[in-house]
């Protein structure tokens, strides 16, 4: 499974020993993180570790009378945060940094390469800028002073809210100081809270002052108190000028490109393919950037993937195409080696059948995508597809999708009782589907299981299909085609998984249900994909050989000659 919630347990167990301060429970701070497929910030050698600054406690503990000198913030709201990029010229930086972030009460130490900043100039002389924290990406704006060869960014400037019924809690960006008082240590507000940066001559932009001992940093206002961090931001920063262009093929080949599948190990999606006599074209290669472009040079069926191809921006972060491999790297934190994705010595090549219309790499391929070229000395791997076969395909209407196999229900921690499964995206005739259009049901004892907020905390509302991606962080998971769904419900006999499909025109088709019995049971459980033969029943004891909507009685017999019988609702 992608991450369990033993998994989480563990990691945050292991944080309490090893990290040295913790944040106070005194708001409920709620950010969004990156996309799972792109993430950031990248933690030190991979790993979860502690920051550098050894004797930071908790703020509880800090000196109040040092947190006094501070003058109170101004009231802010969410009606005063910039969402909306303002009008003007734009420069782009490739931000590399060093800060904090929190993870389940802890701080601890990041740093990020790669990361997208935008300043923008607005027609009138006002200086906006983006994107400045390692461990959160904001969709917020800061307005900004530009001086000659300094730039500077006044505290107190609202960046996030969080808002739940008639109760709102409102974050701020602010200069904090690092200070030691009596034995403990943290970030405080600094007095004039302003965060300063320099510009060197070729417009490489930096912090003002070397080392930790100041932070641009996240803060939480609580009524008329000075802000307090709580425990993200970042005091290191190198933001390059970042010039380089996405490719793209002219606009009649582009118009050409026909949509394409992209199959590899435990993943698929669509692209698009464009062939001309020295090149193909594959947009969407990277599954986060569908517009992006990658040219392979070709020469008759042989096509040769650069060694870099920037393809566009995710999670805002500047991505690159190319070829990696896997490589056995020593690492110092749990002191023994690790398999970690590094990059490819030669590029990839691909084998062209302009005839069945396939495009397969040449023996075995890892494409990388990685936030810096592939000469980069800070070259870190965002994400990877593992032997991508790019073929055509013609997709036949009135196809069900094919049903789930490998369900298990697993309870090896109590409490904790979850669904696994294989949810492939694929027809019955082997077409890859559109995943937006593809969901599926849950079923309990035959009947379609609904999700509550009030049971299930990160359902925003009810929910009895979900669709083939959701994820809510908690309960349930999804990484490539294993799905993991967490349940709280007892006295179930069986669980059930159905595909469902809404076609082009609109129609709706159900895929074959597959069951298990229920770990909690004790009975034998048949598993649809072991079912030797599946027969369907209506209310009245005759036989269905395809049943559409309504109650079924669904028999299944095992190779063993077990058999089992459960009501099904289509």
């Amino acid at each position: 499974m992608l991450m369990s919630k033993f998994y989480i347990m563990m990691a945050a167990s292991l944080m309490a020993i090893t990290a040295s301060a913790a944040v106070s429970d005194t708001h409920s701070l709620r950010l969004k993180n990156h996309d799972a497929s792109l993430p950031a910030p990248r933690h030190t050698s991979g790993a979860v570790k502690c920051f550098e600054v050894a004797d930071l406690v908790s703020r509880q503990n800090a000196t109040p009378a040092r947190r006094a000198k501070a003058a109170p913030v101004r009231k802010v709201s969410s009606a005063d945060i910039i969402f909306d990029r303002p009008e003007g010229t734009s420069q782009f930086y490739n931000r590399s940094s060093v800060g904090y972030y929190t993870f389940w009460g802890y701080v601890l130490g990041a740093s990020d390469t790669g990361a997208c900043v935008e300043m923008v100039t607005t027609p009138d002389g006002h200086h906006y800028i983006n994107n400045l924290l390692t461990g959160l990406q904001l969709d917020a704006w800061l307005e900004c002073e530009v001086d000659g060869d300094k730039i500077t960014i006044a505290g107190g400037q609202p960046v996030y809210y969080y808002a739940e019924d008639d109760y709102e809690e409102v974050y701020t960006l602010h200069a904090f100081d690092y200070y030691q008082e009596d034995g403990s240590a943290w970030y405080s507000l600094a007095p004039e809270d302003v965060y300063s940066f320099k510009v060197s001559a070729d417009g490489v932009i930096s912090a003002a002052e070397e080392g930790n001992s100041r932070i641009l940093g996240l803060g939480y206002i609580d009524g008329d108190k000075p802000a307090e961090w709580v425990g993200y931001g970042d005091y290191s920063y190198s933001m390059v000028p970042f010039t380089d262009s996405a490719l793209e093929p002219d606009a009649n080949l582009a118009a050409q490109a026909a949509k394409w599948s992209l199959i590899a190990d435990g993943e698929a999606y669509f692209t698009n393919v464009a062939v001309d006599k020295d090149a193909v074209w594959v947009k969407g290669i990277c599954s986060s950037i569908p517009e992006g472009w990658v040219k392979l040079d070709r020469d008759g069926e042989k096509c040769e993937m650069p060694m870099s191809t920037y393809i566009g921006i995710a999670s805002m972060h500047y991505v690159y195409c190319q070829p990696g491999k896997v490589e056995s790297v020593y690492d110092d934190y749990y002191d023994r080696y690790v398999d970690e994705i590094v990059p490819g010595d030669s590029p990839i090549v691909f084998i062209l059948d302009e005839d069945a219309k396939t495009l397969k790499p040449d023996g075995e391929a890892l494409l990388a995508f990685a936030f810096t070229p592939q000469d980069n000395p800070s070259w870190t791997a965002a994400a990877s597809t593992s032997n991508p076969m790019i073929v055509y395909q013609v997709h036949k209407p009135g196809t069900p999708p094919n049903p789930v196999k490998d369900l298990y229900d697993d309870a090896e921690y109590p409490g904790w009782e979850c669904l696994e499964f294989i949810f492939e995206p694929f027809d019955t005739d082997g077409n890859l589907l559109d995943v937006s259009r593809l969901s599926y049901n849950l079923l309990m004892d035959g009947n379609v299981f609904t999700f509550y907020p009030d049971q299930y905390t990160y359902f925003t509302e009810e929910m009895s299909e979900l669709p083939y991606s959701f994820v809510d962080g908690w309960d349930v998971y999804v990484n490539g085609y294993e799905h993991t769904v967490y349940y709280t419900t007892t006295g179930v006999d069986t669980w059930g998984i159905r595909p469902i499909y809404v076609d082009d025109d609109g129609t709706i088709l159900y895929g074959e249900v597959v069951e298990i019995a229920s770990y909690a049971s004790g009975v034998k459980g048949i598993r649809g994909a072991e079912a030797a033969q599946v027969e369907y029943f209506d209310l009245n004891g005759i036989r269905v050989s395809n049943p559409g909507k309504g109650i079924f009685i669904r028999k299944a017999v095992d190779k063993e000659g077990n058999a089992s019988f459960t009501k099904i609702a289509r």
